[in-house]
């Protein structure tokens, strides 16, 4: 006598996998932002670095 997956036990494993899968989007949506939070602050840093090194930049004294 073969023995096969019964209905529940498939149904179970579908749901498993199914709730595994939405923890790990929610995980990756969570990281992308705080990926593009980093990446913010990265910029916004290098632009006032810009603006430092233009407002002192060279000062011709006649």
């Amino acid at each position: 006598m073969k023995k096969a997956f019964t209905l529940v036990e498939l149904l179970v494993v579908i749901a498993i996998i199914g709730i595994l899968s939405t923890l790990s989007v929610v995980a990756l949506n969570s990281a992308r932002a705080k990926a593009r939070d980093a990446r913010r602050l990265s910029d916004i840093k290098q632009i006032r670095t810009a603006l430092d090194m233009y407002s002192d930049g060279p000062r011709h004294v006649l």
